[in-house]
């Protein structure tokens, strides 16, 4: 009879710390994962300003050990530029003399 309520307990507790932890799940993932996917973008948002920072002072570097040379992308790989990986469908290329993000909707 001891060893029943002792299973009982257990599986008691091990349901109330289940429901604690899905309960406070709903916290961290919001409505079907929004904010999950919210953080997600926002970091990869910042990894681009940071990579554009990086490669137009790469281009500005270019600029100044090149002068009248026109900057262009093959130029700026040649001189050692190596592109970081986008987030899925965005790339970087070269406008009026900067390197600018195209997200997938441009």
């Amino acid at each position: 009879m001891k060893g029943i309520f002792g299973l009982l307990s257990l599986v008691a507790a091990l349901a109330i710390i289940a429901w604690l932890t899905m309960s406070g799940m709903k916290n961290y993932t919001g409505d079907k994962g929004k904010n999950i996917m919210g953080a997600k973008q926002r970091t990869e948002r910042v990894a681009v300003k940071a990579d554009l920072s990086i490669l137009n002072a790469f281009v500005v570097q270019f600029r100044a050990m090149h002068p009248g040379e026109p900057v262009t992308m093959e130029a700026l790989k040649a001189a050692g530029l190596q592109l970081p990986e986008c987030p899925p469908g965005g790339r970087f290329v070269l406008e009026n003399g900067r390197i600018v993000y195209k997200g997938p909707e441009n």
